[in-house]
């Protein structure tokens, strides 16, 4: 990282009220005269360098409406990227310029949160474009994913569900992450045919003060595959101590500018609080009678919130008129958003703990609806909202 140069001196008064301000952070000078020539209405400040430059001098001083940052010279572009977004305002709209160009490292720096990524040879009217885009906040919405945690009661198949999500999600073209918080026995890396590594208990004490060490992320993350990455806790003999909500809040906030979906598999202890983080409920109920009394003992707070998603999973052979008739005895009064019908098969991967590979064929249509339901019930939502109380 680039030692921190002196900050700018501050603009003097009396400018123009209707200028934007712009920053840039730029180290060749082709990739200057394109900056100069994008933005000719804009007062910019140039500096020297790089993203490391642009995160000393941030510290100090105010960010500025645009800030346009070069990755070249930088080992981990992606752990810049979340230092800067640690001294950057909110409102403030980040432009990635780079020499990076291969399909991976493009989506790594785009889910991050920045508006957008060009590679060099920056062409002006390009970059114009996509500052344009950024700040009518198509960017902004094109880097943020969404998180959803799953809960239903026991036997409605919640974790199996969520799995199943995951595997459908990313053959979508998602990039999902998948959180299991079970700290005694997560079975949620084991139905994806992974164990769980180390770490977990160490990413989310990181993510105390904010957004958790970013080296931290790619330890303690095991990959299924280039598009699904899991965490759970390792198992041990002892317990590790139970994470505050708010440093649940701070990893599942940074989780999602780095995928699309983040799935929650939440432990009981604590489970209404990470239902309240994410973005979208998915609350997974079984159509029998004494699954539905549970599930409305269990979840009556909330499942009319906007954001929840009502999955009726029908893990065992009943026939419709069964149905009818345990919900009308239960006083089923909400229909679901959307019905997982029952499939044999599911249940015999699930109890030989793997679901990698095909799915299910009359499975994949509903699990393909239930990841875009995913996507539209939380685009809505705002991320969620960090509180030093929580």
């Amino acid at each position: 990282m680039d030692p921190q140069p002196s900050p700018p001196a501050p603009r003097p008064a009396g400018g123009p009220p209707d200028i934007r301000r712009a920053a840039a952070f730029v180290g060749d000078p082709d990739t200057k005269r394109a900056v100069q020539a994008a933005l000719p209405e804009w007062e910019v400040e140039a500096h020297d360098g790089n993203i490391g430059t642009a995160v000393g001098v941030l510290a100090s001083v105010a960010s500025p409406e645009l800030i346009l940052v070069d990755l070249d010279g930088v080992p981990y572009p992606v752990g810049s990227i979340h230092e800067l977004a640690s001294v950057c305002e909110p409102r403030s709209v980040v432009v990635a310029l780079g020499s990076w160009d291969s399909a991976r490292d493009s989506r790594d720096i785009l889910i991050t949160g920045v508006a957008d990524y060009l590679v060099k040879p920056v062409a002006p009217a390009r970059l114009r474009e996509v500052v344009a885009d950024a700040l009518a906040g198509e960017g902004d919405r094109r880097g943020r994913g969404r998180s959803a945690c799953f809960a239903g009661t026991g036997g409605s198949g919640a974790t199996t569900l969520l799995a199943a999500t995951a595997i459908t999600a990313a053959a979508r073209g998602r990039y999902v992450a998948v959180l299991d918080l079970n700290r005694a026995f997560g079975s949620l890396p084991f139905l994806l045919g992974v164990e769980p590594v180390p770490g977990l208990d160490e990413l989310l004490e990181s993510a105390a003060a904010g957004a958790p060490d970013p080296e931290l992320v790619d330890v303690a993350r095991i990959s299924l595959s280039d598009r699904i990455s899991v965490f759970g806790y390792r198992w041990n003999r002892q317990l590790p101590p139970l994470a505050p909500v708010r440093n649940v809040r701070h990893l599942l906030a940074d989780l999602c500018r780095r995928f699309h979906l983040v799935l929650v598999d939440p432990e009981a202890l604590g489970r209404a609080a990470v239902l309240r983080a994410c973005n979208v409920q998915v609350l997974v109920s079984e159509p029998t009678r004494i699954g539905t009394l549970r599930f409305a003992g269990a979840f009556a707070a909330l499942e009319a919130a906007s954001s929840a998603v009502q999955v009726r999973n029908r893990t065992r052979p009943l026939g419709r008129s069964d149905v009818r008739k345990a919900l009308a005895a239960a006083g089923a009064a909400r229909a679901p958003d959307l019905e997982i019908p029952f499939d044999e098969t599911l249940p015999e991967l699930a109890d030989r703990g793997h679901l990698t590979g095909q799915l299910p064929r009359r499975l994949q249509k509903p699990l393909g609806r239930l990841a875009d339901l995913l996507d539209a019930a939380g685009a809505g939502q705002p991320q969620p909202a960090v509180s030093a109380a929580a």
